[in-house]
Parts: structure tokens; C-alpha cells; sequence
């Protein structure tokens, strides 16, 4: 009898599991905005493991928060699916010596609040990722990082204390979020 019991509740649980979603859900809802305009909304549901630590990501080194952090912001760096570095908010970077790297900010790109990235946006996010008063769970993988220069509007310098090969890596984890 427990044999049948264990074979049934398998069953069940393979074909909930298969559903032609998979999982997802996706919904429109009509809205209004402040201006009083038609607006249309996607909504997704998702299931997470379990609940993020931290919605800001640089304060917090959990998986959780990750899963979610990496599709609320971006970096100057990103990581393809094959692992290979490419720009992301960076249109281009360079180390223009044993410890400096140029970093030539993507133009038009702008927040949610239609504030647009620069060069001093990211040397703020980039100080208070370090700033010891906050004290970032993931600051350690920032540690050689002597100082953060803006040269122009989109042309910023990160001065390491010594060579620091493996900086774009880590501006591409989601530590290194703007």
C-alpha cells in the first residue's frame, strides 16, 4: 500500500510541476499615471527560495538578493552567458597602467527617476560601496581600490594600490551595481 501511495504522490508531484507557463505568470493591468494617461503594466510572478536580504546591493552577499538585484540594476561590467566580460553601463574600458583603469561611461543611459548616469554617479556608488561607515558585506571585493577619479562627465579613473587584473570581474558582480 505505501509502495502505491509513494507512486501516486510522485506522479502528482511531476505533473504539477509541468505546466505550459512554467510558473510564470504574466498579467496586463490597465492604470492610470499622474498625468492621467492610459498606462498598460506587466506584472510577473515568480517563486523564490527564499526571501532577499537586501534589495540594496551593497548591502547584501546572499543568493536570494542576487537573483533579485540582478535584474533591478546594472553594472559597468557585465558577464555574457558564456562568461566573457563585455561593457555594460561602461561603453568601453581600458588599464591605461599597472593600476589604473579608464572607464568611458555609456551616454543616454538614465535612472528610473530620469536623473541621467555620469561619471559622479558612479564614483558615489562606487565610495559608498567602500565607505566603512556603511559597511558593505561585499566591500572586500573592492578592497584595492585606492580612489575613484571623475576626469570628465563620462570618463572616470579607479586607482588600485597595486595591479589589479581581476577589477572588471568584480565590477561585474552584482557588489558592483549602479
Amino acid at each position: 500500500m505505501k509502495k502505491y501511495l509513494v507512486l501516486i504522490l510522485s506522479v502528482l508531484f511531476v505533473l504539477s510541476a509541468c505546466t505550459d507557463d512554467g510558473g510564470v505568470e504574466e498579467a496586463a493591468e490597465e492604470s492610470t499615471d499622474v498625468a492621467g494617461e492610459e498606462t498598460s503594466t506587466e506584472v510577473i510572478n515568480m517563486s523564490l527560495l527564499s526571501t532577499p536580504n537586501s534589495l540594496d546591493p551593497h548591502a547584501a552577499n546572499d543568493q536570494p538578493s542576487y537573483h533579485v538585484n540582478v535584474n533591478i540594476y546594472e553594472r559597468l561590467v557585465e558577464f555574457t552567458p558564456e562568461l566573457n566580460l563585455e561593457p555594460g553601463l561602461a561603453e568601453s574600458y581600458e588599464q591605461i597602467d599597472d593600476t589604473t583603469w579608464e572607464f568611458i561611461i555609456r551616454e543616454g543611459v538614465e535612472f528610473h527617476d530620469g536623473e541621467e548616469l555620469n561619471a559622479e554617479a558612479v564614483k558615489v556608488n562606487l565610495d559608498r560601496l567602500r565607505d566603512e561607515d556603511v559597511g558593505s558585506p561585499v566591500a572586500f571585493l573592492f578592497e584595492l581600490i585606492e580612489e575613484v577619479e571623475v576626469v570628465d562627465d563620462y570618463v572616470l579613473h579607479i586607482e588600485t594600490s597595486s595591479p589589479f587584473a581581476a577589477l572588471p570581474s568584480h565590477l561585474a558582480h552584482t557588489a558592483g551595481s549602479i
